[in-house]
């Protein structure tokens, strides 16, 4: 095992150091967000994305009367310029694109579960307009327009018009607006996480994370442009509630940072929630670009996540590294979900090289799993044993007999087994002191 401590520690802040994973509640009568008329939210190709969560269908009804999602549409000269998201009466999604020469509409062939959490998205590029939901592709309506925007603001929850309201009832989360057509595997691959560094997405032009969970402005994390929720600056019967979120975003990953404690490469990393997240796994590498083909998994056993959680913690974890292994590493942090689907942070770097940050001994004995395996035909065995000790350090083959065995008094090491005169197969290996005793697994593949 590459660790020999591991300390886990989870804090509920009840102060606003992190802000937690909320959303906006609209209750179907008069609920809704203005975001004022800006350039950013009306590009030539659009894709618009949301979480949406649909809490009753009361629909009559004509498209008067839906529930709107998303509109940054102009008046209803014409052809209603601009795009927008709507729940309709048969429990679909519709997305139209508008222009004053036309319009293109997209519509779910799926049906939507009332309460319960979906993903949808909107991508148009002047010839095309195309519906996801979930990430999967529902249906494409083509022929030729040009986005021509009038003035009126973006809203959520509600359209523009005083005589044609279409307020939602529900939940809306993460809606993102970007100046491209994103495709199938970029919507489906982001869909369940936040993004990490929304300023530095080129092609993105607003994202409304609604993580603040009080007072009155809607923040644009893109910072284009701030929302208002309901008709004034002031609290009233139109603002939309701030609730907890409880919408797919699986880890929401706050800061991953690589330090040196106590003489030890240290990783801290902060989630400000999780969902369903069973745990963590460690990779280094001494490349910048290793983590595929030249990692090295740390822990032995999954490190513990917070399952579902929507307040903050803070996670620890000490890399003893053997005095061989000095210069530059590099870290890498994969989250785990109970149904498998994995996510990869990273990487942090930390710089070893003054031997003099490592101890001459760890403080337990210790021996990692080989890397790489299954090998062919050498291997890297890393161990450590701890001040006052000796061990030995042996291999056997899957029969039980002794292929080498070596003395080692106390310190870390690496021993590098070439094992070109050995048949394939699995062999064992095993380091044994006054204090400690550990066998692992190997498999050698010719």
């Amino acid at each position: 095992m590459n660790k020999i401590c591991f300390v886990f520690l989870f804090l509920i802040l009840v102060f606003s150091m992190y802000s937690t994973n909320n959303c906006l509640q609209f209750d179907g009568d008069n609920d809704y967000v203005s975001i004022a008329d800006n350039s950013a939210h009306k590009p030539v190709s659009v894709t618009v994305e949301a979480w949406v969560y649909i809490n009753s269908n009361t629909n009559t009804y004509t498209e008067s009367n839906a529930q709107y999602v998303i509109f940054k549409q102009n008046t209803r000269t014409g052809q209603f310029e601009g795009y927008c998201i709507y729940y309709d009466k048969n429990n679909h999604f519709v997305g139209i694109v508008s222009s004053s020469t036309g319009q293109q509409r997209s519509v779910t062939s799926s049906v939507i579960n009332l309460q319960e959490w979906n993903h949808v998205a909107l991508t148009a590029d002047g010839t095309a307009v195309k519906l996801y939901l979930n990430g999967i592709w529902q249906g494409t309506s083509t022929g030729s327009y040009a986005l021509d925007y009038g003035t009126n603001p973006l809203y959520f929850g509600r359209t523009g018009y005083a005589d044609w309201e279409g307020y939602f009832n529900g939940k809306i989360d993460e809606v993102r607006i970007w100046k491209i057509v994103r495709g199938q595997t970029e919507i489906e691959d982001n869909m369940n996480q936040e993004l990490s560094d929304p300023t530095n997405e080129n092609n993105l032009v607003a994202y409304y994370k609604f993580n603040t969970g009080s007072g009155q402005i809607a923040y644009d994390s893109k910072g284009n442009n701030d929302g208002t929720l309901g008709a004034t600056e002031n609290g009233d019967s139109s603002d939309p509630t701030w609730v907890t979120s409880d919408s797919p975003l699986p880890v929401t990953l706050s800061s991953f940072t690589g330090t040196i404690e106590n003489g030890f490469p240290t990783l801290n990393w902060t989630t400000e929630s999780e969902l369903e997240n069973m745990g963590w796994n460690i990779y280094r590498s001494e490349n910048e670009n290793g983590l595929e083909n030249n990692s090295l998994k740390l822990n032995e056993t999954i490190i513990p996540g917070m399952g579902t959680i929507t307040t903050p913690t803070n996670y620890i974890y000490i890399d003893e590294l053997p005095t061989q292994q000095m210069g530059m590493h590099y870290y890498w942090l994969e989250s785990v979900s109970y149904s498998g689907e994995l996510e990869i942070h990273g990487p942090v770097s930390i710089d070893l090289s003054n031997s003099n940050l490592i101890p001459d001994a760890p403080a337990k004995s210790f021996v990692n799993q080989n890397f790489p395996n299954p090998f062919n035909p050498t291997t890297t065995i890393e161990f450590g044993i701890e001040e006052g000790e000796t061990g030995t350090l042996t291999i056997y083959n899957s029969k039980g007999q002794k292929i080498l065995s070596q003395e080692y008094e106390a310190g870390y090491h690496s021993y590098n087994w070439d094992a070109a005169s050995q048949a394939s197969g699995i062999y064992f290996y095993q380091l044994k002191t006054d204090k400690y005793f550990k066998t692992n697994k190997m498999l050698m593949l010719k």
